[in-house]
């Protein structure tokens, strides 16, 4: 499996980015980058960021994120990031202390998932949305190795 996937859906205006394993610096600020021209350019309103396999970040990765990235979101038509957690914590990234950190720039809401359903559900899709999701995940994947 690769260090990351995206998949986007730009009927629902969704893009979730999935992470796996320990994640090298270069892979982690090439897949934010793309995922990041994705909501700019196609205008992406939700967001969900998978952190469920993730094992770490460097802490400059996450200062990288919390100073240049989460500024720029601000600034997109990204109004919701829910969040899937890792059940290790043990130095991973927390995105709730960055966003928080942040402070009253961010203007998009927030929110910890446990399953990708739940997630869409928040993200004001419903059910329906689900099933067209999954079939949009297999048709838009851009895995990064």
């Amino acid at each position: 499996m690769p260090y990351a996937n995206i998949y986007v859906d730009t009927n629902l205006q969704v893009i979730h980015v999935e992470w796996s394993g320990l994640v090298p610096s270069y892979i982690f600020r090439q897949t934010v980058t793309t995922a990041l021209e994705h909501i700019q350019l196609r205008e992406l309103y939700g967001c969900i960021y998978d952190l469920t396999n993730l094992k770490s970040i460097q802490q400059q990765d996450q200062e990288w994120l919390m100073h240049d990235v989460l500024p720029l979101l601000s600034n997109s038509t990204l109004r919701r990031i829910a969040c899937l957690e890792s059940p290790n914590q043990m130095g991973q990234l927390d995105m709730i202390d960055l966003v928080y950190c942040a402070g009253p720039t961010i203007n998009f809401k927030f929110q910890y998932f446990e399953d990708v359903a739940s997630a869409l559900d928040w993200l004001g899709k419903g059910q329906k949305a689900a099933s067209k999701y999954k079939v949009a995940q297999e048709r838009s994947i851009m895995p990064f190795a």
